[in-house]
C-alpha cells in the first residue's frame, strides 16, 4: 500500500464530488466519513474503545475484542481496516474523505507524513445556503459564515505549514473546468490523468442518500448559484460581513459592502442559533428514532450514527 490520501473541507463544500472523482482513477480507494468520535480515540491511542466504536460500521470487522487483540493500536487497527477495503475493490492506496479532519489535520500529518492532503474550498454563500437546508446545525448565516470561516481559516494554515503534502482546489474551478483542475491534481499527487475521473458511478462503499446525490450525477449540474435566491439582501449583507476578508482573499466577489455587525444582530443571531438548534435536536434525538423503531430500521452507520438512535 502507498502512502494514504485525505479530503478535507468543510460540509457541503465538494468533498464526496472530489471523493466520487478520486475513486474513479484505479489507484485510489477513498472512504466516506468515519463515525463521529472516531479521531478523539485514535488520539487517546484506545484500540478497544475504537472497536467498540465501529462495531456497526461495515467497513471494519465486526468482533471488537478479536480485532482489536489483533493490533497493537488503534491506528494500526484503521490501517488494516481501510487496507482490507482498498484491496476488496482492487486499489493501491486507501484514503478517507471527511470534513471533521479539520480538526485532526495535524496528527494524521504526524502519523503519515508522506500522505498527501487536499482541501476543496466553496463560496461561503453555497456552503451556508445548503447546511441551512440540509443541515440540523446550521439554523442562519451568521452562524454559518463564523463556521466556514473558522474552518476554512484552520485547513488553509495547515496547507500554508505542510505545501508540499498538501493542495488546495477551489470548488467553482472543479465544476466550472472539471478536465483542468483533476489533471491537476492528478499530477500534484504523481498519477496519471483518467478519462473515467470525469463520470463518477459509485464503485465504492459510499452510501447514497438525499444529501449526496449530486455528486454522481453531471459533473456541470453540480455548479450553481442557488443561494442567490436562497438568501434576502439582508442575510447576504450579514454572511459577507463576517466572512467577507476571507473571501476576498480567496479570490470570490462580494454582493455588498461589508459592515461591522450592530451588537444586537449578533446577539440576536446567536439566540436563534442556540434556540433553533435545541430545537432540532430534540427532534432528532427523540421523534427520529421512534419513527425508525416503529419502521424496524436498524441503526444507522457514519455521518448520521452521530445524532440517530440516542436513546431518549
Amino acid at each position: 500500500m502507498r502512502s494514504p490520501l485525505f479530503v478535507v473541507g468543510t460540509q457541503r463544500s465538494g468533498t464526496t464530488l472530489l471523493c466520487a472523482i478520486l475513486n474513479q482513477h484505479r489507484s485510489y480507494y477513498v472512504t466516506n466519513e468515519l463515525p463521529y468520535g472516531t479521531y478523539d480515540l485514535l488520539a487517546n491511542q484506545s484500540t478497544q474503545a475504537l472497536a467498540e466504536h465501529l462495531r456497526l460500521d461495515s467497513r471494519f470487522p465486526g468482533d471488537p475484542s478479536m480485532a482489536a487483540a489483533s493490533c497493537a493500536s488503534g491506528w494500526e487497527y484503521l490501517e488494516t481496516a481501510m487496507s482490507r477495503q482498498a484491496m476488496h475493490f482492487t486499489r493501491d492506496t486507501w484514503g478517507i474523505k471527511d470534513p471533521q479532519l479539520t480538526d485532526h489535520l495535524e496528527m494524521f500529518a504526524r502519523r503519515y507524513p508522506d500522505a498527501r492532503f487536499i482541501i476543496i474550498i466553496r463560496d461561503p454563500r453555497s456552503v451556508v445556503s445548503s447546511l441551512m437546508k440540509n443541515s440540523w446545525h446550521v439554523a442562519n448565516v451568521l452562524h454559518g459564515a463564523q463556521g466556514w470561516c473558522q474552518e476554512v481559516l484552520k485547513q488553509l494554515a495547515f496547507a500554508e505549514a505542510h505545501p508540499t503534502v498538501a493542495t488546495v482546489v477551489q470548488y467553482k474551478d472543479l465544476v466550472t473546468e472539471p478536465k483542468g483542475t483533476i489533471a491537476g491534481i492528478c499530477r500534484e499527487l504523481s498519477i496519471d490523468f483518467v478519462p473515467e475521473m470525469l463520470t463518477r458511478p459509485n464503485t465504492t462503499d459510499i452510501k447514497l442518500n438525499k444529501l449526496n446525490e449530486n455528486a454522481f450525477k453531471d459533473i456541470q449540474r453540480n455548479f450553481d448559484d442557488k443561494w442567490k435566491t436562497h438568501f434576502t439582501p439582508r442575510q447576504v449583507q450579514i454572511l459577507e460581513s463576517v466572512a467577507g476578508p476571507l473571501m476576498q482573499r480567496l479570490g470570490y466577489s462580494l454582493q455588498s459592502e461589508p459592515t461591522p455587525l450592530a451588537r444586537i444582530t449578533t446577539l440576536w443571531y446567536t439566540l436563534h442559533q442556540r434556540i433553533a438548534s435545541e430545537l432540532r435536536w430534540q427532534c432528532v434525538r427523540r421523534v427520529v428514532p421512534a419513527w425508525n423503531r416503529m419502521l424496524g430500521l436498524i441503526r444507522p452507520v457514519g455521518r448520521d450514527a452521530r445524532h440517530i438512535g440516542t436513546t431518549p
